[in-house]
């Protein structure tokens, strides 16, 4: 496996078509389809398979072409950071990220940002929400990954990605797991007030999941008996896993078989992600392309698993302005 032929496999996955994707490549229709059959013909097995007119994957096609966008990234990140030694930045992007889940996205994206704006030097500041946002409103942060309530609209402008249910996550040995099961696919609506005699597991106050969680248990007149907070989505995960209670999780994080069943209330409690910046700020054409990259990357990459894309308005302008993608 070289560069040259993931690159080209990787074309004929975006394209969909042999046609397209040698026009795209340069190389003429016949050539590429020689390569892909002598690819395939080699690995024993069909990596592009017909339905109506276009090329999909095959199972084994979307291994090998995992494995060969692995490799260009490393290309391009190698290429990036060696060029970057010569390079004096013409100007600085901060990037703020929680953790988890901002760091993922945020190596996702670096690539192809570093490859069209190679002068634009981005940094990151790590933490949690609650002080990501004081860091914008200090113009310590320029664009934040994260998420933000409805009320942080006076202070922030929000360009959505998605939308993500927090689930209700309930030990085996509670009661009310009856009314469930723990597939991992299975989410019921249930009353909160089920589990007044219940120990929580809570976000920590530097979170947005905190501020969420506890609006919707104040609009239910209800006060749980906390027994621990975090303001890690790992360490929350790992604490409902044990059993200790009962506690809101994302969508994503509801895996089958982990010693506990999953609900969902009504009306749904919801978290919506993507990247704000302090309100009314203009943004240059590299932090605009930023956003739309995260963009881009939320609809291929494993990261979206249990969310649901939602574009708005300032999220649109900016899949309008680079030209948008097939979604």
């Amino acid at each position: 496996m070289n560069i040259k032929a993931c690159t080209y496999l990787v074309t004929i996955e975006e394209c969909k078509s042999l046609s397209k994707a040698a026009k795209q490549l340069g190389i003429s229709q016949p050539a590429l389809s020689k390569f892909l059959a002598n690819t395939e013909a080699g690995l024993g097995h069909q990596l592009f398979m017909k339905s109506r007119k276009s090329l999909i994957p095959t199972d084994a096609g979307k291994i090998y072409l995992k494995t060969c966008r692995n490799i260009i990234n490393i290309k391009q990140r190698t290429y990036a950071s060696i060029a970057q030694l010569s390079m004096v930045p013409s100007s600085t992007i901060t990037i703020g990220i929680t953790p988890f889940r901002g760091s993922r996205f945020f190596s996702n994206i670096y690539p192809a940002f570093s490859e069209r704006f190679p002068f634009i030097q981005i940094q990151t500041k790590e933490g949690y929400m609650y002080e990501l946002k004081e860091a914008v409103k200090k113009s310590e942060v320029d664009l934040v990954i994260g998420t933000i309530t409805p009320s942080d609209e006076k202070d922030f402008t929000f360009a959505s990605v998605a939308y993500e249910q927090m689930c209700l996550a309930v030990p085996l040995s509670h009661p009310a797991a009856s009314k469930s099961d723990d597939s991992g696919n299975y989410f019921p609506t249930i009353n909160i007030k089920e589990f007044s005699d219940a120990p929580f597991v809570m976000w920590g106050s530097s979170t947005t999941n905190s501020k969420i969680v506890e609006e919707y248990m104040a609009r239910n007149n209800f006060t749980p008996t906390v027994v621990q907070r975090s303001n890690n989505a790992l360490m929350m995960n790992e604490m409902l896993k044990t059993g200790v209670g009962v506690g809101f999780l994302p969508r994503s994080f509801c895996r089958a078989h982990e010693g506990r069943v999953y609900f969902s209330t009504w009306p749904p409690v919801q978290t919506f992600n993507g990247v704000f910046y302090l309100k009314d700020r203009r943004l240059s054409e590299a932090e605009r392309y930023f956003i739309y990259l995260m963009i881009k990357n939320s609809l291929i990459s494993d990261t979206h698993i249990g969310t649901n894309v939602y574009f708005n308005k300032t999220s649109r302008a900016v899949i309008n302005e680079f030209g948008g993608f097939e979604m």
